[in-house]
C-alpha cells in the first residue's frame, strides 16, 4: 500500500463525517450499561452511608468523624 492509497479527498472526509451520525453500535450500549450500573452502585453505597453514617466504614463515633 502506498501513500496514494490513503490520500485524503473530500469524498472520504464526507463519508467519515456522515459515519459519525449513524446510530451507535452494541459496544456503545454495553459500555453505557456498565457505566450506569457503576453509577447506580455508587449511588446506593452513598445512600447507605448517608442513612447509617460512618459506622458502615468501621469508624467509631466520635474518634474519626473529622477524617
Amino acid at each position: 500500500m502506498s501513500v496514494a492509497d490513503h490520500a485524503i479527498n473530500y469524498g472520504r472526509i464526507d463519508a467519515d463525517i456522515l459515519r459519525t451520525m449513524q446510530p451507535p453500535g452494541r459496544a456503545y450500549f454495553a459500555s453505557l450499561v456498565l457505566i450506569l450500573g457503576g453509577l447506580a452502585l455508587g449511588a446506593y453505597a452513598f445512600s447507605v452511608q448517608w442513612r447509617l453514617g460512618l459506622g458502615v466504614e468501621g469508624y467509631e463515633h466520635p474518634k474519626l468523624w473529622g477524617f
